[in-house]
């Protein structure tokens, strides 16, 4: 995956790579007919929404207009936080659950879709993480490109449910352990 060098390409195919990710959790969220793949795409749209405005701030004090405190950044969500998000709406729906049994291929279809750009974003960050100069910008690369490594798995334990619903009680209790 080529990342630019200059900074300024790298946040200019960040922010472009995160409205991709948003207008697709955004579409997948409108087409889909359950309220689980809903609840899903709905977390991971606001999920991106908080990407392009830390990337904006970023930016913003690249041009000198203000200042960028990598603390600011927070932790990036990790296994524990995936499971608490996962958990949540997977025990949300778990009355609902045989409405998903529908297997629709067009609906895994889109899973796919979505984890393919979720390991594309996770590649592009931790190559600009790898090829930073300063310290600043190796922080919100590789915070970003955690975040999506557990976005691919919050996708992926989704996808297998939708696609597996008889697995249910073994990916419930995978993800409900604390």
């Amino acid at each position: 995956m080529r990342v630019p060098s200059d900074p300024k390409d790298i946040i200019k195919d960040a922010l472009d790579f995160e409205a991709e990710g948003y207008k697709i959790f955004v579409d997948a969220g409108e087409k889909a007919i359950d309220p689980l793949s809903k609840a899903t795409f709905k977390f991971l749209r606001d999920q991106e929404v908080k990407h392009i405005e830390k990337i904006e701030a970023f930016a913003t004090a690249l041009d000198g207009k203000g200042d960028f405190d990598p603390a600011s950044l927070g932790d990036p969500m990790n296994i524990v936080n995936a499971k608490k998000e996962i958990g949540g709406i997977f025990a949300q729906f778990k009355e609902e659950f045989e409405a998903t049994a529908d297997n629709e291929d067009e609906r895994l279809e889109i899973y796919k879709v979505a984890m393919k750009m979720e390991i594309r974003g996770h590649d592009f960050y931790a190559t600009a993480a790898d090829q930073a100069k300063d310290e600043t910008s190796r922080k919100i690369w590789r915070f970003l490109s955690d975040e999506e490594a557990q976005h691919y798995i919050i996708m992926e334990e989704t996808f297998n449910f939708l696609n597996q619903p008889d697995a249910f009680m073994a990916v419930e209790e995978r993800w409900m352990q604390t």
